[in-house]
């Protein structure tokens, strides 16, 4: 339930346009994966990414796929 359709310029704007539920979602991921695994490595930064990406509002570029403008835009993001 994302309402914005604009990007956020700011890290403020960014926490304001995540769904609380989704957010919640994704930290209780995150923590189930960095609690379970003793030696993290490559697949575990890729299982991270994976459980940030379920809370992203979907108009952002990717946070993993970075083509130049999503480069551009999370270099920019103040």
């Amino acid at each position: 339930m994302h309402a914005t359709t604009q990007q956020p310029a700011t890290l403020d704007e960014l926490a304001a346009a995540i769904d609380t539920a989704e957010a919640a979602r994704a930290v209780a991921h995150m923590l189930r994966i960095f609690g379970r695994d003793a030696d993290w490595n490559a697949d575990t930064i890729h299982e991270l990414a994976n459980a940030v990406t379920e809370a992203k509002p979907p108009n952002l570029p990717s946070i993993v796929d970075q083509d130049p403008h999503a480069l551009t835009y999370w270099t920019n993001l103040t």
